[in-house]
């Protein structure tokens, strides 16, 4: 055996060695990366974070509340103090939404993965999934959300005011016909001025001729 390896590598051009030896390094390094991102792929995550509270939310506003991923894929309730965690999260790219019937909070991106710093990577988004805004992240607190406004279901009655009633569609519709009524003249009055523009319109003979 051991004259048929020195046979077989005496055969072996430093070509073909080299190209072996490529091979293997190749194999390994497939071999390896596979292996990272099997590794990678079973960590699990804590994603944390505070909701600024308005100064007068109570324990009704906080038992209103939750915080979503992905539409209700995974779903939290804050605590008393506004803060939330989620626990046992896959690396992924999520959209969290805060669900209140008061208060109109931030949508954000949530990158989770161990790329990122303290592996999480918060943006705030528009309505088209449009990152507008970086959010810092802190491994004690997380991040904190912001409320944008709050929540109008009804509108606001506006205050009394002369101008609101003038260009107002229904006075208007009340008002114009009688200020028409008093502008126009009346029926005698158009038919008098008729009768000028008749005598007007005859020639000079004809107007003698009614004058005898």
């Amino acid at each position: 055996l051991p004259s048929r390896l020195r046979n077989f590598s005496a055969t072996q051009t430093p070509k073909k060695m080299m190209r072996n030896v490529l091979l293997c390094f190749s194999i390994l390094f497939a071999i390896s990366v596979v292996a990272t991102g099997a590794a990678s792929s079973k960590k699990r995550y804590t994603v944390r974070g505070a909701l600024m509270l308005p100064e007068d939310a109570g324990a009704e506003y906080i038992s209103k509340t939750r915080i979503t991923l992905d539409g209700g894929m995974y779903v939290t309730f804050p605590q008393s103090d506004g803060s939330f965690s989620f626990k046992d999260l896959p690396s992924a790219s999520y959209t969290m939404e805060v669900v209140n019937p008061y208060v109109l909070y931030s949508v954000l991106r949530v990158d989770v993965n161990h790329e990122f710093p303290n592996d999480v990577r918060a943006r705030e988004v528009d309505a088209l999934g449009v990152a507008t805004r970086h959010v810092s992240y802190s491994p004690n607190k997380g991040m904190l959300i912001d409320y944008v406004s709050k929540k109008e279901y009804f509108p606001q009655p506006q205050p009394w005011d002369i101008r609101g009633l003038i260009f107002n569609p229904m006075f208007l519709m009340m008002a114009v016909p009688i200020v028409l009524m008093y502008i126009m003249p009346s029926k005698e009055t158009m038919d008098k001025m008729r009768e000028e523009l008749d005598e007007e319109k005859q020639p000079e003979d004809v107007k003698k001729q009614v004058k005898n």
